[in-house]
């Protein structure tokens, strides 16, 4: 058992997730269709799409690339954003990768990724300074995804953040859930495991 975190780095496209990551084949969960994927439960908060209730053009802070060209602008896109500072988002059945990207939030804010098991134990967190610009309209420099790959199971994400100010907007919610033969293999040594114990 074990985990492997992957640093907060800079995210405008898919194709700017970890290698190691991406090799776990994720589901991507963009919200582009105004909704997100069965297997999410995602809240507090809500989808936003371009001008939401607003009507403010490019309020929203989607992933560049969701929109069209990498231009700088994620504003036409959807995301997922709640007016305070914490999000979960929890897996309807355990994953063995999971992410995130951080688009958007106030400036000099700490924030925190959390990960937790199948039995609620904290797998471990890691923490980083935000790069946020304080401009609501879609800029796409802050960006960046983060997440693990966790032998253990992975049931819950909880990014928060702390330093004063309020609201925390994410999108790409990444997961990879075991293959059948992985599922198998760990099947096997928990039998194994019980025999072991009643000998």
């Amino acid at each position: 058992a074990g985990s492997i975190w992957f640093e907060p780095t800079a995210y405008l496209s898919s194709a700017d997730m970890p290698s190691d990551f991406a090799k776990m084949n994720p589901v991507i969960e963009d919200f582009e269709d105004g909704s997100a994927d069965p297997m999410l439960n995602i809240y507090p908060g809500k989808i936003l799409g371009p001008g939401h209730d607003s009507g403010i053009k490019d309020v929203t802070d989607s992933v560049d690339a969701d929109d069209g060209p990498i231009d700088g602008s994620g504003g036409q896109g959807h995301s997922f954003f709640y007016a305070l500072n914490e999000i979960s988002v929890e897996f309807s059945d355990p994953v063995v990768a999971a992410g995130l990207v951080f688009t958007d939030g106030p400036q000099n804010m700490t924030l925190k990724l959390e990960a937790f098991d199948t039995d609620g134990s904290s797998i471990g967190d890691i923490a980083w300074d935000t790069t946020a610009d304080e401009v609501y309209t879609g800029t796409t420099g802050e960006d960046r995804f983060v997440g693990l790959l966790s032998n253990d199971g992975v049931s819950k994400l909880v990014i928060s953040q702390s330093g004063g100010g309020m609201g925390i907007e994410i999108d790409h919610v990444t997961f990879a859930i075991p293959e059948p033969s992985t599922a198998g293999m760990l099947f096997i040594a928990a039998v194994t495991l019980v025999c072991r114990r009643r000998r």
